[in-house]
């Protein structure tokens, strides 16, 4: 997947709350050692200087909460879930495109009245909670080669037409006659 000027600005946005989070903990320490009297008890950051940390500290957390989960929602949790093969949402699909990931379309497979979401859904395959996406465009594997190699999805002939969702059967039955004929019918 191609890295996004969005998802580097997220990072730097991440690492900056980092370095600041840190550089406020200097500011502390020498507000501590320098600013607060040693030889007075109860040994006490004087105000608003201590109210003023407490808010730097607070709002750098938020900060870095906030990031973090930005992050995770627009980069590494759709990236993930495409990788482990996990249906994606509407979003971490079109966040998935935004990235440079080609599922194929409606158009290319002749469905022009459905949306590219929609064709994606009616392609994911769950077997026992294992997930993967039916690949129309791929050929099975040849089992002589041994090899192993990189394959987006899998071919209808490795997937079960039992484990097909009723509307998945509707849609390849009615829309994609000679794909429904690949699937393994066991």
């Amino acid at each position: 997947m191609e890295e996004q000027p969005w998802a580097v600005q997220l990072r730097d946005l991440l690492g900056a709350a980092d370095q600041a989070a840190t550089a406020l903990r200097g500011v502390t320490s020498l507000a501590w050692e320098n600013v607060v009297a040693g030889d007075c008890l109860p040994r006490l950051m004087p105000e608003p200087l201590a109210s003023h940390l407490t808010a730097l500290e607070r709002d750098l957390s938020t900060i870095r909460d906030t990031a973090g989960k930005l992050f995770s929602r627009l980069c590494s949790e759709p990236s993930g879930d495409f990788l482990r093969g996990v249906p994606l949402s509407r979003e971490e699909y079109y966040i998935c495109r935004a990235m440079g990931v080609d599922f194929g379309g409606a158009q290319e497979l002749g469905l022009t009245e459905l949306a590219d979401y929609e064709v994606y859904r009616l392609l994911c395959y769950e077997v026992d909670q294992r997930f993967s996406y039916i690949n129309v465009h791929l050929a099975p594997r040849d089992a002589q080669l041994r090899q192993v190699g990189a394959r987006f999805g899998r071919p209808p002939e490795e997937c079960r037409r039992r484990y097909l969702r009723p509307e998945q059967l509707v849609f390849f039955r009615d829309r994609l006659p000679d794909v429904y004929r690949r699937f393994s019918d066991d």
